[in-house]
């Protein structure tokens, strides 16, 4: 579970077009938003009906847990978050 991390997100986008003038003068918009919501692989749910159980991220640190410790992810990123274009 070295590798793994938990991720889920939500994309909405919607374009409009419309034509401003005659057939070839156009006008065009769009909006986006994406929600990213990022955490550490859930071991208890991958563990479930399982004889041989997998070590907790506190026993056994993954890439996830070792980037946020060294700092490479900051605090205000590592549990994702919104963003509007």
């Amino acid at each position: 579970m070295f590798y793994n991390f938990e991720r889920n997100q939500f994309r909405f986008k919607n374009d409009f077009e419309g034509k401003l003038s005659g057939d070839h003068l156009k006008w065009s918009a769009g909006f986006a938003f994406n929600d990213f919501d990022i955490s550490s692989v859930n071991i208890d749910q991958l563990n479930k009906g399982k004889s041989v159980k997998l070590p907790s991220v506190n026993d056994m640190p993954g890439l996830f847990e070792r980037y946020q410790a060294l700092g490479l992810v900051s605090a205000n990123e590592a549990n994702g978050g919104g963003l509007i274009l």
